[in-house]
């Protein structure tokens, strides 16, 4: 179930159900943040999910540019997913919309660091301690993290597209995906085990990890589809074509038999007056 919340540039957004259990994870999340600590985190949560949006829109609008259009964006309590009409086997192709993500997650940092900085040298003792400035430093920080977190070389995540892209051009597009599947499926185990036994307070990271891991085989199983259909139609027979005849090197009729085989022979024969009789002619 979800629920549209807006569009842009055409595309539009939804928001998924589970997101509502975002902000009682906050809540209930257990750590020592204080009152003011917790609502600076809720007031910035809908502005880092504004940046997961512009993150969406880097990718859709870049895959826009190679003919390729979106279907819609879809906002999840672990992040967005822009769900594209098709997928490109071409290696730069992938890479400039894989990488154009996280490249809007930059530009967004730079522009809050811009923002941040001047003000902070400025005035630090008012600027430092106002909410404000907490929320624009945890939306600056949530950038960060998604910038990194993105580029680890996790298939289908966008450092997994990279490292698909980047294997293509050497071994293939269906191999490159087998390659990086298998790699990003055990980064995911380990990062998940990391996430529960020794971030104890990273309580989302497991479940990403999890549907990261079976993003990933989904992806690895339609690729092998389309590899099974392609190798099928290639197996067609081809368009019948004219034939042109052939003078056959070895004749199995037999040969003509003499004309005057087939000659009939005639007799001629004239009435003779005087003799009263019938006269053979000579042919």
């Amino acid at each position: 179930m979800r629920l549209r919340i807006g569009s842009g540039f055409g595309i539009p957004v939804f928001v998924h159900w589970t997101f509502a259990f975002l902000p009682l994870l906050i809540l209930l999340r257990p750590n020592d943040a204080n009152e003011d600590q917790l609502l600076a985190m809720l007031i910035a949560l809908p502005f880092i999910f504004a940046c997961v949006v512009f993150h969406e829109f880097g990718h859709a609008l870049t895959a826009r540019r190679f003919g390729i259009d979106t279907l819609d964006v879809t906002l999840y309590p672990i992040g967005g997913v822009a769900r594209l009409m098709r997928m490109t086997e071409k290696p730069l192709e992938e890479f400039l919309i894989a990488v154009a993500g996280p490249a809007v997650n930059v530009v967004l940092v730079v522009l809050l660091a811009c923002l941040l900085i001047p003000l902070a040298i400025l005035d630090p003792l008012q600027v430092a301690g106002s909410l404000a400035f907490h929320v624009a430093s945890i939306v600056a920080i949530a950038n960060v993290v998604m910038i990194a977190f993105n580029l680890l070389p996790i298939f289908p995540m966008d450092g997994g597209r990279v490292l698909r892209a980047l294997l293509t051009a050497l071994v293939g597009h269906f191999q490159a995906t087998q390659i990086a599947v298998g790699i990003g499926m055990a980064m995911a185990v380990l990062i998940g085990l990391a996430g529960m036994f020794l971030l104890r307070g990273a309580i989302m990271l497991p479940v990403v990890m999890a549907f990261v891991f079976v993003a990933g085989m989904q992806e690895l199983a339609a690729v092998r589809a389309r590899q099974r259909r392609q190798a099928w139609e290639d197996d067609e027979p081809l368009e019948v074509l004219p034939v042109r005849p052939v003078k056959p090197l070895l004749s199995l009729s037999p040969p003509p038999l003499p004309a005057l085989m087939f000659q009939p022979k005639i007799s001629v024969y004239t009435w003779d007056n005087q003799t009263g009789t019938w006269r053979k002619d000579s042919p």
